[in-house]
């Protein structure tokens, strides 16, 4: 498809990331503020949740287009240290797609967070590695693999 639409199994390579001092800057501001700033644009969902109450997510976004293994991969490669991770898992409730594991593995290459637009499980483990979390909720179990 052309124009300013976006297949949402497209993956962008080419990330335009602000600077470190500009994502510093807006982690020390309340949400609110900067969702005024933007023109009351870019607030989060109501149902999506900080699993790891403390802590804040503010980084670039590299966002996986989908719940599958095979694109949070390709998302985590593509990742920089810094960088946040956003699932979109389309709000999916029935299975977890990121757990305390995926999330070590994540913040050994410098990632800063995840943001999944679903649910997440191991929520104890991953407030113990101090791993902003956002999700709709948590869950026990995970994605089935294809």
């Amino acid at each position: 498809m052309k124009g300013p639409y976006v297949s949402v199994r497209e993956i962008h390579t080419q990330i335009i990331r602000p600077a470190r001092s500009e994502i510093a800057a807006l982690s020390r501001l309340p949400v609110a503020s900067i969702v005024d700033a933007l023109g009351k644009t870019g607030a989060l969902s109501h149902c999506l949740k900080l699993q790891t109450p403390g802590l804040v997510l503010c980084g670039s976004a590299v966002t996986a287009p989908g719940p599958d293994v095979t694109v949070r991969r390709a998302a985590i490669d593509l990742a920089r240290p810094g960088d946040i991770i956003v699932v979109a898992a389309g709000g999916g409730k029935e299975r977890s797609c990121l757990g305390s594991a995926t999330a070590a593995y994540m913040q050994s290459r410098g990632i800063t967070g995840v943001l999944v637009d679903g649910m997440v499980r191991d929520v104890a483990d991953l407030r113990r590695l101090l791993f902003p979390t956002v999700a709709r909720g948590t869950l026990r179990s995970t994605t089935r693999r294809p």
